[in-house]
């Protein structure tokens, strides 16, 4: 059986409502989003870890680490319209 790959998606934005910048919040010296993209690298069947953002501030710090961004739209109004939004 061969084994299959996978490209991950991870949705993330500044502008949270209940807590604003969450994603940059430190866990353990680094911000969260940074240890959500280096967890996703270290599964064994995924071909690549993409982040899809609104925020250009988001874009060029993940950019930093080595990871690619996909920008979308502010007015996606969750993160599973934000992938489906840059999903082709």
């Amino acid at each position: 059986m061969a084994i299959q790959q996978a490209v991950v998606a991870v949705p993330a934005r500044l502008q949270s409502s209940r807590l604003p910048n969450k994603v940059l919040a430190e866990i353990g010296e680094k911000p969260m989003i940074q240890r959500v993209l280096e967890r996703c690298r270290e599964a064994s069947t995924v071909q690549a870890v993409v982040l899809c953002t609104d925020g250009p501030r988001l874009q060029q710090l993940v950019e930093g680490w080595g990871c690619p961004v996909l920008m979308t739209s502010p007015d996606c109004s969750s993160g599973s319209e934000r992938i489906a939004s840059v999903a082709d």
